[in-house]
């Protein structure tokens, strides 16, 4: 970490979240573990964080489902162009 001339640590910080995808979304809490909207805080010269969203098992043969992640809110910092991810779950249940 590094301090400025008054002896504070910088941060750079942004809210993340999930949403269901508008086409073909996932379900939150049955298909997925919802992340209500959380300030992530990046100390000086780190530039990546690893978030974990549980995948919930459902045992219903499905089709390709997805979900977003949304980044908002940055200070300190400025969002590129894209400003979200879509991630997909495969299904891994099969007929019986």
């Amino acid at each position: 970490m590094k301090n400025n001339n008054y002896g504070t640590v910088l941060f750079i910080s942004v809210d993340v979240s999930t949403e269901p995808l508008s086409s073909n979304g996932a379900t939150p809490v049955i298909d997925y573990e919802p992340m209500p909207t959380t300030r992530v805080e990046f100390p000086y010269g780190v530039s990546s964080y690893r978030i974990v969203i549980p995948i919930v098992d459902d045992y219903v043969q499905e089709g390709r489902e997805g979900f977003r992640m949304v980044l908002s809110q940055p200070s300190r910092a400025r969002l590129g162009d894209i400003a979200h991810l879509d991630v997909y779950i495969t299904d891994d249940d099969s007929e019986f």
